[in-house]
Parts: C-alpha cells; structure tokens; sequence
C-alpha cells in the first residue's frame, strides 16, 4: 500500500519520563530532526495511549512513580510484539539492565546525555522495527502460503473451513473467530465453524436484515468495529459487553455472497485491528469464497465418490489359483459369487477353459501371461470377464507367478477384484465432466439441451432421451434423441382436456398434467413404491409387468401406456430442478429390459439437477434480454423525455422523444452539464443542481415543474420525477422521467385569469350590498369596512389559511347588510332605542342570512353574517350560541364588530374611545368575546400601532 504524505516522518517515538523538562526536551529535538513524537509523564497514560495507536519506538525512563519504565514496556510489547523500546536512567545497574534486555529492550542509555546523542541509536532502532514489521509480513505470507498448500489438498468443505478460521485466529492474534454461510433460500446465515468460544452457537440462524453480519452480507462490505458502537446499523443480534474489537468481512465470489468471516478480540488493552491483519483476512476470504461457491457441486461428486469408493473397499477379493494352462486349481467363495455362481466348486467345474470361457478377448489372457512371466507378476491389470449369465464385468488382477526351486513355472496365484463399480464412476465421472462443460459453454438453451441428450445417450446406450420443459401450462418436448414421430405426436402434451378441448384443472386452478411424466413434474410421488424414489423420479425395466401390477390409484394418474404400447420396456423419468422449482423432466425409453439400476438413476438425479440449474439460468438469461429489448423499446419509443444525470450533472443517456418535445437529437445534449445545455431557464439552475444533489443522497424527487427553453427558442414545461441509481449499496446516478404538461400550464393560466375575473365581480358585487346598507344609514358609513379591516388583521395573526382570511373579509364587510330589512328611522334615531326598537335591529342578524343564504361562496359567509353577535356565555342572538358552536369567522367579526362600534361616533352617542373599547374587550374576553381573537385584538392596538381609518 503506497501512502502519499510529502510530510511523511522517520518514524513515531513516544517518549514517557516524569521529569516533564527532560521529556519536552526531548520531544521538541526528535520533532526538529524529522520523528513524530508524543509525551508523557506517567506510565499508565503512555500505555493507554499505546492501546490507541501504533509507535515504532518507547524511549522511557526507568524510575518513574507509579508504573516503571520495566513495567511499562512489558506491558506495550504485551500490545505490539514489534515495539522497540529503548531505557534511560540515572541510577542504572548492572542488574536493571540485565532485565531490560530480558524484556526484549533494544537499547540502555545512561543520563545525562546529549539529545543529539540519541539520533544513531534511533536511526538503528527504526531499522530494527523496520525488519521486524517485514519479518511479521513474511509471516503473514507464509502462513497464507501453507494454508493454500493444506486447501489444495483437501476436498472437504468442514475441515477447509476450520483450517481459514484457525488461519484467522492466529494471524489477527485474536481470541475468537466465526464462519456464517448462507441458507439455501439465501434469507438466513447459519454458523458453520467457531473458533475460541461459545461453540453453542454451531448451527445457529441469523435473519438477513439483522446483526452485524447480517450488514455485511446484504452491503458487501467489511465492517471494522472497536469498543462501544453506537451506530443502529451494526446492532449485534446478541450483544456482549466482552468483545473490544470486531472485524465481519463478507465471503464474495463472481459477486455472490458465498459466507461471512467474523473474528473478534474479548481480551483487556488490545488495540484496533491492524491494516494487515483486514489483509490478511481479504486475502483469506478470496481463497475460501470460490471452493463455497461451488461446493454444492463438490458435495455431491464427493459424495458419489465415497459411495462407490465404499461398496469397492468393502467388497472381498476373490482369490485364485490357476494352472498356466488356464484351469483353476482353486477359487474363493468371493470370486464365485463375484461371477454369479453359487459356489467354488461349481465354478471351477463349469468353467474349464478360462481363456475362452472367462475372458471376453481370450488374447488378454496370453498378454497378461506374458506380462507375468516377465516381471513375476502384475498389480491392477483390467480386464472384462463374462459372468454365468452371460454378463460382462471388468475385473483387476493383482498376480504373480509361483515357481520351484529350479525356476520351473508352477502355477498363477493372486486375487480379483470385481471393479466394474469403478469403471462405471469413472465412467460417470467423464459424463458429468463433459455435461458440466457443455452447461458453462456461452450457448442457446436448444443448443445446450441437444448436446446433453446426446450426450447422455452415448453413455446409457438407451435407444431415444428427451428433454421436457414448461410451455405455458403445458410441458411437451422440448428436444428429442430417437423417438418416433407418431410416438412425439401423441405425446408431445401432457395436460387433460374435456370434451370441449378445454384444459381440465385441479381445485387450486393448476393444470392436470397426465401419465407418469405429468406425476414427476407435479410431485405426485410415493417412494413407498419400487418405481418412484426419494429424489422424485419414476423408473421400471419392465413396463409390461409395471401395468399388469399396477393400478391407476396407485400411479396416481390417469396412465396413457402409450411408452408400453410402443414396445419400451425400460423407462426413467427423472425431474430437472432449479432450486426447490420442477423445471422440466429428463426422459429415457429403451425397448431392452433391465437397462437401468438404482445407481444409474441417482447419478441421473444429480445429472439432473446440473441442467435443471443451468437451462433455469439460461432460461433467465433469455428472460433479460427480452426484457432489456422491451425495455429499449419502451426507452426509444417514450413520449416522456426519460434521462439519466452523473453526479457531476453531465447527461449519461436521454430518450430520443426529446428530438419531438425540445428539437435536440440526443447526441447534441449527452455529455454535457444542465448548464452547458442551455435548456433550463437559469432561473431554475440552482433549483436543478439542489434537486440532483438530493436524488443523489438516496432521495426521490417527485413532481418538480421545470421551464425549459426549446432549440427554436420557445418556452415549454415539464413535470419531473427523479429517483437515485444504486451500485453497491452507494448512490451513482439519477434517471429522471420528464413529462411535457404546457398544454395544462396554459390551462391553469386560463383558469386562473377566470377565477381572477370572477373574485373581482364577486368584490364588486359585495362592495355594492354594503354601499346599499351605507346608503339607508349614513351616521354608520364606513363601519363595515373598518370591522372588515380589523376582522382580516386578527385572522392573520392567527395564521388562518387564505381561504378562510378572504371569507372573513368578505363577511366583514356585509356583515349589516340585514340592516336594509330595519326603519331607517330607527337606524339613523339620535337617542336611546326602546325595547321594541332594539328587537327590530335585532332582526338584522337573520335578515342578512336570508339575504346570503342563496349564494354559492367558498367560505360560510351567511352563517358569519348570522352568528356575528352571538357571544361565548351564549347571551347574544339570534340563536344563543355557545363557544365552539360560533363559527371562528363570526367570534372574529364580534370582537371586530364592538371595537368599532365603541370606538366611533354613533347617531345616539358620541363616540366613546379606543381605550373604552380595549377595556370592554379585556374585560370580557372568553366570557363574551373569543379569548385568542380577544389577545390578539389587544396586541394590535396595544403593540402595533394598529388604528381605524
């Protein structure tokens, strides 16, 4: 790792020593001559400060109060094994330095010295902590080296995970380490290896979406912890106090998760991982991610291996003895059952020539004679035997020749082994390696599929395979290798029909797949029955005496004997798997009997399983580029202008529909900034800029109106969406959809000049009605605007929406309008009304909303009209109201109402005052007046200087 610093220094010193002169000394000479250095004047503080961060050198004292310069770096090499550390003193002895040098101290000064002394001593000291930190690095890579080594050679998957986990511990000097692997479905990861502790833990599940390595398996990322973390992120799913630092590195392999190393330190004063133990760690994890990822595969020739390897050791060699002539002198149970006849002595009497009876090329026999007599004896020479019955079996001999004294040749002894078991995995062995290349070739899945079939053929010998694969509900052939057509014609489809040739379907609304082929597919298997097994396929070597045993309950289907009417005997359908999903099924008839085993159908299952995997794989390929065709198409074809914006806001792509909406073709814009293209309106740049910078901090942006400038100069606008492109959990790009909506802009302009024009009339209209009212009492004129005035004051104060303050402005402003319906000579009367006259002004209140009750406004302006002298202790009219029954409109309009009313001039009194009225308002607020209405009124005239015109 290349670290740019033109301050780079020669190395950090630490420098601990209770005479506080001595060590700022100290400090400030090394600082001049080129070191980093830090100071202390106590043990204890220099060794916390050694668990915090890395020093190449300890240059402490000796004597020190509290904890010694001996104590002190015991305790650091303790930290940091490649600490050098040097002692100073006044009062040295023989003795003390004796035991500093035990305790690996590189160098003892004596006081008083020269601070320039130190400079040699310390450039050699930094050479040692430079050969000291290569030395740890060689062993680091030799470590890894061995570990390879020890991978190299072993296949299974436990002891090469335990071996990385051991790796990990010791290299990261750590006290606990963990390996987690994802579950099957990939939501959980399960702990496969501990190491150093809590080894209850072994199986245990962990969500995805939880816990520290639940973090780093959806992120990809490492994450290096230490002491306390606060950060909800990284939340342990079982916390504990005990562990000090942490590292949790993903497993990755092509860019899947395949695992997740963690190791932890729970020991008192150790540091922060070092950025060569996370090395270590990456380089341990790229070694081990790709054996997981396919060990699946490995699993299952490991265990195919093992099986076969199993029946070979366990199986008893036959022994033999035979003249050179080739007749038997004598054989072993074992090689008479291994050639399928009931004893020796059967044996050696039926078979009397072995060369012509045994061998299946007689000339084998002189070779293998020839070979033996040459070298006294063969080991493992192969040969094929024929059996009682007439089958063949390939044989190893281990033989020699017996001779007497003279050298005269006696006889042939040794012993057989029956290894047609091994020639057949070896065999298998050629098959799957073959098949696997084929699934790893670039290929289309027809392509891919006629290959396996013949494939498969070659090796089985049967007369036609066949590959099914789902078609909509259906799954006919997709590939065929030998069948007939009149046969592929009949039963190319599966599903039943009706009478009407409609698809007959179960209560769930699947399909009704027939036969046997139709059972595999949809797992209508018993394994109870010889002819299914546990890995869900179907097999016989006799489909005549299968029918004639076997009824339709018991095969669970409507059965079509179509495979038996045909003449095949043999007949093997095994199931194609992507995951826990039956893709398709594997076909092979064959007309002989007897043509399969038990072990030829399970090597057929794990055959089958690989190609379930790889046509799904494909399959989903196929489904991508369809999708990304579509999806070009739909990019191309949009009438919205869909674009995509780099941090730096250069255009990454663009729809060509912008060539329709603002005349650019794409390629005069991509490449470019929003401000070098020229077509938002620099009003709204910074808006933009702001905008971009929001969707690339993870944000969406939704319905954002932008001004454009076409390339003809015209203006159009658009509504925006824009949402941030992620790449590895980070933010890169934003694709944005623009939709042209000038067309409604113009619109919403038509409308709102509409609406204009309509509120004007409707003001005039209302100016009108209150000049009427005016008109028939003039000693009140301009009472309705100032109530008005006032009223829309305190509704803004009280933060009313502008709805609502338009309403009250418009209310206040006729709120008398009912007065047209009293005498005038009552309105205009100089002197106090009576009881009677007071009734009919009364009236006024209810006259109004008659009057208003009519007309469609936007606010309750007749209810304010009527509710305008109703008070909060309910003693006003028409209707008595009380608090909350007002409407807050009206409760605005009275306060409004009684301070102009009080405070100006009146045909029966003189006016009274502000400071009247204010006193009224006070008085009575929250009994007659609204209380905020009331404050804010107060505040108004009291504060603000407000005052009636």
């Amino acid at each position: 790792m290349t670290i740019a610093n033109e301050n780079l220094k020669l190395g950090r010193v630490m420098i601990v020593d209770d005479e506080a002169e001595l060590m700022n000394v100290l400090c400030e000479t090394l600082s001049k001559d080129g070191y980093e250095t830090r100071g202390f004047t106590a043990g204890a503080d220099a060794l916390q400060a050694l668990t915090e961060q890395d020093y190449d050198i300890l240059l402490t004292d000796l004597m020190m109060p509290g904890m010694d310069g001996i104590a002190l770096l015991k305790a650091g090499l303790e930290i940091d094994p490649n600490l050098v550390g040097i002692i100073m003193t006044g009062q040295g002895t023989i003795q003390t330095a004796v035991e500093a040098i035990k305790l690996r101290a590189f160098d003892y000064v004596l006081k008083p010295f020269k601070p320039a002394a130190l400079l040699p001593l310390l450039s050699r000291a930094m050479e040692v902590r430079h050969l000291r930190m290569e030395n740890m690095q060689l062993l680091e890579t030799v470590a890894i080296h061995e570990l390879g080594k020890a991978i190299a050679f072993s296949s299974d998957l436990n002891d090469i995970l335990s071996k990385v986990a051991d790796t990990a511990l010791q290299q990261c000097s750590a006290d606990e380490a963990s390996i987690m692997l994802p579950t099957r479905d990939g939501k959980e990861l399960y702990v496969a290896v501990v190491r150093g502790g809590y080894g209850s833990y072994i199986g245990e599940r962990l969500p995805l979406d939880q816990g520290v390595a639940g973090w780093v398996a959806r992120n990809r990322e490492p994450v290096i912890l230490n002491g306390k973390v606060d950060d909800l992120r990284f939340s342990p799913l079982k916390p504990r106090a005990d562990i000090r630092a942490a590292v949790s590195m993903p497993m990755l392999a092509g860019g899947n998760l395949v695992g997740v190393l963690n190791v932890n330190v729970t020991r008192a004063g150790h540091r922060h991982f070092t950025l060569g133990q996370v090395r270590v760690l990456s380089i341990l994890v790229s070694i081990i991610a790709p054996m997981l990822e396919n060990s699946q595969l490995y699993r299952r020739l490991r265990q195919t291996e093992e099986k076969y390897r199993s029946i070979f050791e366990n199986a008893i060699a036959g022994i033999v003895q035979t003249t050179p002539a080739g007749q038997f002198l004598s054989a072993n149970s074992a090689l008479a059952a291994m050639l399928g006849y009931d004893s020796p002595e059967e044996l050696m009497t039926a078979v009397t020539d072995i060369p012509h009876q045994l061998y299946v090329d007689p000339e084998e026999r002189t070779a293998l004679t020839q070979m033996i007599e040459t070298y006294d004896g063969v080991e493992k020479h192969e040969i094929r035997f024929y059996r009682k019955d007439g089958s063949i079996i390939w044989v190893a001999f281990n033989m020699k020749a017996v001779r007497d004294e003279k050298g005269c040749l006696l006889r042939y002894e040794g012993t057989v082994e029956d290894i047609s078991e091994r020639k057949q995995v070896e065999k298998q062995q050629a098959l799957t390696g073959k098949i696997l290349q084929a699934l790893n070739r670039p290929n289309e899945i027809v392509n891919l599929i006629r290959d396996i079939l013949l494939l498969l053929k070659a090796h089985t010998g049967v007369e036609a395979v066949a590959i099914r694969l789902r078609e909509g509900d259906d799954f006919p052939y997709y590939e065929t290798n030998g069948f007939p057509q009149d046969f592929l014609k009949t039963e190319g489809y599966l599903c039943e029909r009706d009478d009407a040739g409609e698809i007959i379907r179960d209560s769930l609304g699947n399909p009704s797949l027939a036969c046997m082929c139709g059972n595999v597919i949809r797992g209508r298997i018993d394994p109870s029955f010889p002819y299914f097994t546990e890995g869900g396929s179907f097999w016989t070597n006799s489909t005549t005496e299968l029918s004639a045993s076997t009824s339709e309950e018991d095969s669970h289907s409507l059965t079509r004997n179509r495979c038996n009417a045909e003449g095949y005997e043999s007949v093997a359908l095994i199931p194609l798997r992507s995951g826990d999903k039956i893709i398709g099924l594997l076909q092979l008839n064959d007309a002989r009997r007897g043509i399969f085993t038990l072990v030829m159908i399970r090597f057929l299952e794990g055959i089958g399983a690989s190609i379930g995997i790889a046509i799904a794989r494909l399959q989903a390929v196929e489904q991508l580029r369809e999708s990304e065709e579509k999806y070009r198409l739909h990019f191309e074809n949009v009438t919205d202008i869909v674009f995509s914006l780099a941090p730096d806001s250069k255009l990454i792509s663009i729809s060509p529909s912008v060539e329709r909406a603002l005349g650019y073709k794409p390629e005069e814009l991509i490449g470019k900034t929003i401000n070098e293209q020229n077509i938002i309106v620099p009003s709204l740049l910074e808006e933009a800029a702001s905008d971009i910078k929001l969707v690339l901090a993870g944000k969406r942006v939704e319905a954002v109106l932008f001004e454009y400038r076409a390339k003809d100069g015209t203006t159009r606008f658009g509504e925006v969406n824009a949402s941030p492109v992620f790449q590895d959990g980070k933010a890169v790009a934003a694709v944005c959809v623009s939709r042209d909506i000038t067309e409604r802009k113009v619109a919403e302009g038509k409308i709102e000049q509409s609406f204009k024009k309509l509120q004007k009339n409707m003001d005039d209209t209302i100016k009108a009605m209150s000049m009427v009212v005016e008109t028939r009492d003039p000693y009140t004129a301009g009472h309705q605007e100032r109530v008005s005035k006032l009223a829309v004051a305190i509704a803004n104060e009280l933060h009313l929406s502008e709805e609502q303050i338009a309403g009250i402005r418009m209310a206040g402003a006729i709120h008398d309008i009912g007065k047209i319906a009293v005498p005038a000579e009552i309105l205009s009367k100089p002197g106090r009304l009576s009881d009677i006259e007071f009734s009919l002004i009364k009236v006024h209140s209810q006259a109004g909303y008659d009057i208003l009750k009519g007309i469609d406004f936007s606010q309750p302006i007749a209810e304010m009209v009527l509710q305008h002298q109703e008070r909060m202790d309910g003693s006003g009219y028409p209707k008595g109201l009380k608090g909350e029954e007002i409407l807050l409109g009206a409760r605005i309009l009275a306060v409004a109402d009684v301070m102009e009313a009080m405070a100006m001039h009146r045909p029966y009194r003189s006016a009274l005052g502000i400071d009247a009225a204010l006193e009224e308002i006070e008085k009575h607020k929250g009994i007659l007046y609204d209380a905020a209405a009331a404050d804010i009124c107060l505040a108004l005239f009291r504060e603000k200087g407000y005052q009636f015109q």
